[in-house]
């Protein structure tokens, strides 16, 4: 009885797990239906809303008009059948894998399809930019097109050209780009990019121009390529991502035009050890037939000669010189204090009180310089000066304060006899918050007369271009290249006035600043040429440019340009590419200003102040002054600090030039020291019984075997690298030692000539110092042989005349030794032919004749020579 009751039980088990099994499915079966259906669904409805929303905008881009354009948000789902669904013609088609399918119909045709990645449609959410051309709506998906994928340049040697592309950002947000150029396989041909063109934003549809220069030298020829990449930062709602696009640039550069020959830079390197007094022959030859193009030389201003032509960028700026009467650049004086006028070529400008042409100019030129105290520059009477009819005046002001708000204690260029009802004219600024201010009184008629420019504010220490026209009755300000206000007054100036015109005086007040290049015409110039005028003054040197037409010309005069880039036979460069790497101070010893201070030309300050009878009347190395320091309390104290310009124990370098007068004990030529603390604080280099000496540190060593050479000049370097002291003289390594102590560097100021020795000065040397450099690095070896081989070396020029292209037959030679920079060459006796052929070389200063050093030879290595810029007169 059990066991069959157990039986039964089992079966009935089974059967309600058989019929609970056979409902599941049923449940299961209508659950995933309902799921199905429900994903279907939602797949339907968002390929219905992608459509028509492209639907609606490309029938209302159709009624916009072409041009018109609008960013439509694409969803496609996930389910999308890649073999059917596509974009025919004015109809859009989406198939799912449900077969269900959906289309849409505009009233205008679309051209595109939609956005693949490979073989398959993007799924999910992107935007995409539709712009109607007016016979159909572009489909654009990326999210930043540009005007275009290529630009090609035809250019010539020497010039600089410019193109564009414009990217127009497609998201609905705002994107950030970056731009940069890849154009860096030729140093002959390089791609710059227009100011802040490498990085900014644009907001949804917005554009950029981006403006592109190449820039070729007078070395390039050929085809050369190059890319503009560009990338941009991107947010579309769904996720952050970067697209990146390039523009390829493809230039041909061909040859100057036909009669401007460039010899704008002859390249060659050099190395030691060729035999003594040898010339390096680079030759190059061009036919002067039928005309002879002369090259570009900058001359660091505008060469103010009324024949001259002229070029900016190598554009040609023909600068129209009528009516300049008067033009003072205040780059120089004679003997008795007179500046060149460059309109006349007389010295008719007088530096009064303290003024000076020691001012720092734009150029790497000097600017008058006046203190604001009794200092001005008498430009005399001529009366071409007198502005009796239409006139111009100009020039670059540089206030350093202003003593007053009375327009008269800061006059620019005046004729002022002084104050009250007097003839007089004057042009200046109101005051610091003012503008610029014209006033003038003509007793005849009883007028005074005030006219203004707009307000602007002057920031002390910064330079302006500044002038104002007068053309009939209207007055024009300007102010660096633009119109700055004008005014209009009938009333005359005076014919006669019983007074000099002046710069940087009226009403018995003094300008404070510097000026340069003013200039007085007699017309008005035009807004053209004051802007043309402004932007060559502030972008580029100007060149200069004449053209040599045989027979009609003879060939007169030869000018060598500096080397820009290693001077040779010329003072340290402080923009030397070479040697400006961690120059702190350049002492040159040039000239002082008015209060006895010297030039710091790493710095661009005046640190220098000359004490007891040191002065920069010395005959230096390069046609240059030098310091004079007599050993009686001369020196320059300088504001160099070791301790906080390099710091304690880092590396450095000092170089100079030094004739000693005798070889006494104990004469430094640069440095501190502190005795007072312990360990004792010393950094300095000078003489001691006979030997060059140093000191770092708690350690010095008088022992160094360098030996001093009097009255003669000797190039001096202390190294110290951080583990080792070296003492190069004359461009050798003559002295090595690893320092053992502390080094602990004075934080005190550092004079030249003589040591701060606790705060005193003593250890006075006695001779001449030029070109005292420091670095806070150690000069390699290398570093130290140039400085002294350029500061020795001297240009060789042969140039001859031939009249086959090989130069076989010579028919005319001139040989300049020592060529200088800059200086006007005659070689007006070469006799004319149809090829001219010139060969360079270099040897060395006369009192290093002696010296173990032997001239350089062209071969590869270090350093690179070049701009030995060949400009002809005719």
């Amino acid at each position: 009885m059990g066991q069959s009751k157990r039986g039964q039980t089992t079966v009935e088990l089974l059967l309600l797990l058989g019929v609970s099994l056979t409902a599941l499915l049923i449940v299961y079966s209508l659950y995933g239906q309902q799921i199905q259906y429900s994903t279907s669904a939602k797949e339907i409805a968002t390929a219905k809303s992608t459509i028509e929303r492209m639907v609606t905008a490309a029938n209302s881009l159709s009624i916009s008009g072409a041009g018109s354009r609008t960013i439509v948000l694409v969803e496609l789902p996930t389910s999308l059948r890649m073999d059917d669904s596509g974009i025919y013609g004015n109809e859009l088609v989406l198939k799912l894998r449900n077969r269900t399918d959906i289309v849409g119909m505009a009233d205008v045709n679309f051209s595109g399809t939609w956005k693949r990645n490979g073989n398959s449609f993007v799924k999910g959410g992107y935007y995409a930019t539709l712009v109607f051309d007016g016979n159909a709506v572009n489909i654009i998906y990326d999210d930043f097109d540009l005007s275009t994928e290529s630009i090609s340049i035809q250019t010539k040697q020497s010039t600089i050209s410019q193109s564009s592309f414009t990217i127009r950002n497609n998201s609905s947000k705002t994107a950030y780009f970056t731009v940069a150029s890849d154009f860096s396989n030729s140093p002959y041909a390089v791609i710059s990019l227009g100011t802040g063109d490498n990085s900014f934003s644009l907001g949804e549809g917005e554009m950029r121009l981006i403006d592109i220069n190449l820039e070729t030298n007078s070395s390039a020829y050929g085809n050369y390529s190059g890319a503009i990449d560009i990338e941009a930062q991107l947010n579309d709602n769904y996720r952050d991502y970067n697209i990146s696009k390039q523009v390829v640039v493809s230039a041909e550069v061909s040859t100057a035009p036909s009669g401007e020959v460039t010899w704008e830079s002859l390249f060659f390197t050099t190395q030691n050890d060729f035999s003594a007094n040898a010339n390096i022959s680079l030759s190059k030859y061009f036919k002067t037939t039928p005309n002879f193009g002369i090259s570009f030389i900058p001359s660091g201003e505008l060469d103010w000669n009324a024949n001259a032509n002229y070029t900016y960028l190598s554009s040609d700026y023909n600068r129209d010189m009528n009516g300049l009467v008067g033009y003072w650049k205040f780059n120089d004086k004679n003997s008795g204090g007179y500046i060149l006028n460059s309109a006349t070529g007389l010295r008719d400008g007088q530096l009064m009180g303290g003024a000076d042409v020691n001012g720092v100019g734009l150029w790497d030129t000097n600017s008058g310089y006046f203190d604001g105290t009794n200092d001005y520059a008498d430009l005399g009477n001529d009366s071409r000066l007198n502005l009796t009819g239409d006139f111009s005046i100009f020039a670059w002001v540089n206030y350093s304060s202003f003593a007053t708000s009375n327009y008269w204690e800061h006059a620019i260029i005046a004729r002022d006899v002084g104050g009250g009802s007097q003839n007089k004219w004057i042009f200046t600024v109101t005051s610091q918050t003012g503008g610029t201010h014209f006033e003038y009184y003509n007793t005849t008629t009883g007028t005074n007369t005030e006219l203004n420019g707009n307000l602007w504010t002057v920031s002390l220490g910064a330079w302006n271009y500044l002038g104002i026209t007068k053309q009939g009755s209207t007055f024009t300000f300007y102010r660096n290249g633009q119109s700055d206000g004008t005014a209009v007054s009938a009333n005359a100036l005076a014919a006669s006035i019983a007074t000099n015109t002046k710069v940087g005086f009226a009403e018995s007040r003094y300008f404070n600043g510097t000026i340069d290049d003013a200039s007085i015409w007699n017309r008005a110039l035009s807004a053209s040429e004051i802007a043309a005028d402004y932007n060559n003054f502030l972008s580029v040197k100007y060149i200069s440019s004449q053209k040599y037409m045989r027979p009609s010309h003879s060939l007169n005069s030869l000018i060598v340009g500096k080397d820009q880039n290693f001077s040779y036979g010329y003072e340290l460069d402080s923009n030397d590419k070479f040697f400006d790497a961690n120059l702190l101070a350049l002492w040159h010893f040039n000239d002082k200003n008015s209060d006895g201070f010297v030039l710091n030309s790493a710095t661009g300050l005046r640190d220098g102040n000359l004490a007891g009878g040191a002065d920069v009347n010395a005959a230096g190395l390069w046609d240059t002054n030098a310091g004079y320091f007599d050993g009686v309390n001369d020196y320059l104290y300088t504001t160099f600090n070791p301790n906080s310009n390099i710091g304690d124990n880092n590396p450095f370098s000092v170089s100079f030039w030094a004739y000693p007068k005798n070889k006494l004990s104990n004469l430094v030529t640069v440095g501190c020291g502190n005795w007072n603390v312990s360990p004792v604080q010393r950094w300095f280099v000078g003489q001691y019984t006979g030997n060059w000496y140093w000191g770092l540190g708690n350690t010095y060593d008088t022992a160094t075997g360098v030996s001093v050479d009097t009255n003669t000049w000797q190039h001096i370097v202390w190294v110290y690298d951080g583990s080792k002291n070296y003492i190069y003289k004359n461009g050798v390594l003559t002295y090595t030692k690893t320092y053992t102590g502390i080094g602990n560097y004075p934080d005190m100021v550092s004079p030249l000539g003589a040591i701060n020795q606790n705060g005193g000065f003593v250890q006075d040397f006695n001779g001449l110092l030029d070109d005292v450099a420091i670095w806070n690095r150690a000069l390699s070896s290398s570093d130290v042989s140039g400085l002294f081989r350029k500061g020795i070396s001297r240009l060789d020029l042969n140039i001859s005349s031939c009249s086959d292209s090989a130069c076989a037959t010579v028919v005319g030679t001139k040989q300049i030794s020592g060529a200088k920079h800059g200086a006007e060459i005659d070689i007006s006796s070469l006799a004319l032919s149809d090829y001219l052929k010139y060969s360079v070389g270099f040897n060395f200063l006369s009192q290093f004749a002696d010296n173990n050093y032997t001239p350089y030879k062209a071969a590869a290595g270090f350093p690179a020579f070049s701009d030995f810029n060949l400009s002809y007169t005719s």
